[in-house]
């Protein structure tokens, strides 16, 4: 295409989309003409926007395929600048979602590349900051045909052993599972070293199946107490906000038939995550806790409005967007 010919046609609006501007664009789904974006302009836009709904004109399966086909690509060629995007945009709390983040350490795991692997496990605590967050790791890697190599096993020991003894008992009752994986089943499979007695008996209390034990944090066997308190009788509620408060259990460990009680969520609000809060306005309206000008309406509207809360919690603005969104309508998507 002559320079002359583009200036004609550009004067007269005559330049259809199905002709490109200039030989270096491509084709798109639409029958028009773009510029080709890189692989690393493309992952990035994958770790942020996903692949959630798909397009106008491709759907969701086609993108997540094209996606992992570039995510595949990007390993054999810059797999360390890869892990370290999508590191940064997982710990900068920029996508709404942390799933993309993880396929791609989940892919480098299983790189042929041996830097690009150590890559990956060096920013598993960075990217994996919660037991969901791992459960789906080691769930990708195993699609990815990843197997448990001593590699794998060092890491996945790492992240329990680098925790405080207080911090992973909060995770292990808090994230119990996920994609058919459990801190069981990866405590059997790491085989982590014992730091301190503490420790061991959080090992032995998971590996057991929850029995008692000496050492065992007091958070772990307040989660067991609780989980038992099935009734509603004034001394049953009692005890299970005074747990709750002592050891700031989170909602997560609560038996279903606490949920519908307004004090118990009264109890759970001042130690309640910017996420957690966000997703459970709903609830706490439909029972009757937050109400107009009542006390928990005003420590929500605090909490909020704090900056160094939302900050603390990683919030999206999507997710702020979609919350409002689900509040508006008076019930998720799923009912």
């Amino acid at each position: 295409m002559g320079l002359g010919y583009l200036r004609d046609h550009l004067d007269q609006g005559k330049i259809p989309q199905s002709e490109p501007l200039t030989s270096d664009q491509v084709k798109n789904r639409a029958g028009g003409y773009v510029y080709e974006v890189d692989r690393m302009t493309q992952l990035n836009r994958f770790l942020i926007l996903g692949t959630m709904g798909g397009t106008y004109y491709a759907g969701e399966r086609e993108m997540t395929r094209e996606n992992i086909q570039n995510i595949s690509a990007l390993m054999d060629t810059c797999g360390v600048d890869a892990v370290k995007m999508a590191t940064e945009i997982s710990q900068a709390g920029r996508a709404p979602k942390n799933d993309q983040a993880i396929l791609v350490l989940a892919a480098a795991s299983v790189s042929k590349d041996l830097a690009v692997r150590k890559a990956a496990y060096a920013a598993l605590p960075d990217v994996c900051r919660i037991g969901t967050h791992l459960y789906q790791f080691v769930e990708y890697r195993k699609l990815l045909g990843g197997g448990w190599s001593r590699s794998m096993r060092e890491a996945v020991a790492s992240w329990f052993q680098d925790r405080s003894a207080e911090g992973l008992a909060r995770q292990i009752a808090k994230y119990k599972q996920r994609g058919g994986w459990s801190a069981r089943d990866l405590l059997r499979l790491s085989h982590p070293k014992a730091t301190d007695e503490a420790h061991s008996a959080i090992y032995k209390w998971v590996v057991s199946g929850g029995e008692t034990g000496d050492a065992v944090p007091e958070f772990l066997l307040a989660c067991n107490e609780i989980s038992k308190i099935v009734g509603k009788a004034k001394s049953d509620v009692k005890r299970a906000i005074d747990l709750i408060k002592k050891h700031d259990l989170p909602r997560e460990v609560l038996p279903t038939g606490l949920l519908s009680i307004p004090e118990i969520w009264e109890a759970l609000l001042p130690h309640m995550g910017a996420t957690a809060l966000i997703r459970n306005l709903g609830k706490m309206t439909s029972i009757g806790l937050i109400a107009p000008n009542s006390n928990a309406t005003i420590e929500v509207a605090r909490k909020l409005e704090d900056p160094a809360f939302v900050k603390s919690g990683r919030i999206h603005p999507l997710n702020v967007l979609v919350g409002k969104m689900t509040y508006d309508s008076g019930h998720g998507q799923k009912g």
